[in-house]
């Protein structure tokens, strides 16, 4: 069922806008991806002109892991 693109916004308990990316794909690449998936998960906050401010980052990567 891969890939998984998903980007969803929602507005927190303070009223900041923030927005989730979530991504994640089948790769051959195991020498980096030695699961056979890359994954990233993103969380930006949203400043008053609506640019992205990354706040919270996991992915996953030779030689870390799901980091």
């Amino acid at each position: 069922m891969l890939p998984i693109i998903v980007d969803y916004t929602f507005t927190g308990q303070n009223g900041s806008c923030y927005l989730v990316e979530i991504e994640i794909f089948a790769t051959e690449n195991l020498s980096i991806f030695p699961e056979g998936v890359s994954a990233t998960f993103r969380l930006f906050s949203m400043d008053e002109f609506m640019q992205k401010i990354l706040v919270y980052l996991v992915d996953n990567h030779f030689p870390h892991g799901f980091h």
